[in-house]
């Protein structure tokens, strides 16, 4: 990449997964006052609202027939990973979903060495176990309670690495809206069937602000990131990810009050470098697809 793509993609990725911890953090607060229904209907409703402005004002030439097992496959692969993880949001802390969740890069490379029929090597491997132990240390099992919430995240990392793994696979169409369109539609149409059913009144303004908020963040962090993957490759833009661990941290304690100990700092720590280093070793098997 030239100086000034790789300026625009580090820059692109930092505010990406800084909204995705906003949007995650507003999910969090208003588990407390909104269904979980309603707020992943919100989460897609309003994704779909936005992107349709997008299309008003920019008027992309898109075929939206391309691929169309494909994104509707990665479609239904956020949708779950959303739905995983609005639930653990309301149960569980946000820095430990976080914690949880970036077993993905992880996952990710597994599922490139299959496909590429190329095993992992020595050090990967290493390294791969070295991640494990290093999340289960950070967790501080002693204290975490461990319940099926637990396993959300952890599955939603498996869904993730897949997604991630198709949207390569289409970044090559450099049709990104594609991408984000199927999804929100697809989720737009499932959960207004679904809470229409069971539709409790939203009575404070407030509340609303925060769905279209959900929406939007929603929209523009994947846009993004689905922008920088076309831009760079899958490697560089999973080494970023972690920064939602940090990010995770800082609104934990700002916003929800959840100080966080000597041991998960130090566990967060070595969950990044692993993470970091396998990702190097590993993950460049999947630039060859």
């Amino acid at each position: 990449m030239t100086l000034n793509k790789n300026f625009i993609v580090i820059f692109s990725l930092c505010v990406a997964y800084l909204f995705l911890v906003i949007l995650d953090s507003l999910v969090k607060y208003l588990a407390e006052f909104v269904l979980i229904e309603q707020l992943l209907w919100a989460r897609y409703f309003f994704h779909l609202i936005f992107i349709l402005l997008f299309f008003l004002i920019k008027k992309p030439s898109i075929d939206f027939k391309k691929n169309f097992k494909i994104q509707l496959l990665r479609s239904v692969l956020m949708i779950s990973i959303t739905v995983l993880l609005f639930i653990s949001l309301k149960n569980i802390d946000l820095t430990n979903i976080y914690v949880l969740f970036f077993s993905a890069p992880i996952f990710l490379a597994l599922m490139a060495s299959f496909f590429l029929k190329d095993n992992l090597s020595k050090t990967g491997w290493l390294l791969t176990i070295l991640s494990f132990i290093s999340i289960f240390y950070a967790l501080e099992p002693e204290k975490f309670n461990f319940t099926v919430y637990t396993f959300m995240p952890l599955i939603a990392g498996l869904a993730y690495a897949a997604y991630q793994f198709l949207t390569k696979l289409l970044s090559k169409d450099k049709e990104p809206f594609t991408a984000v369109f199927y999804t929100a539609l697809l989720g737009t149409l499932f959960f207004t069937t679904y809470s229409l059913v069971q539709w409790t009144p939203i009575t404070q303004p407030i509340y609303w602000v925060g769905l279209v908020l959900i929406g939007f963040f929603g929209f523009l962090s994947h846009l993004l990131i689905i922008y920088s993957i076309q831009l760079s490759n899958l490697s560089f833009v999973s080494n970023f990810q972690y920064s939602q661990i940090i990010w995770g941290a800082i609104f934990n304690y700002f916003i929800f009050n959840i100080a966080i100990s000597d041991r998960k700092l130090i566990g967060i720590f070595l969950v990044i470098i692993f993470g970091l280093l396998f990702i190097k070793t590993e993950m460049s098997k999947i630039e060859k697809i």
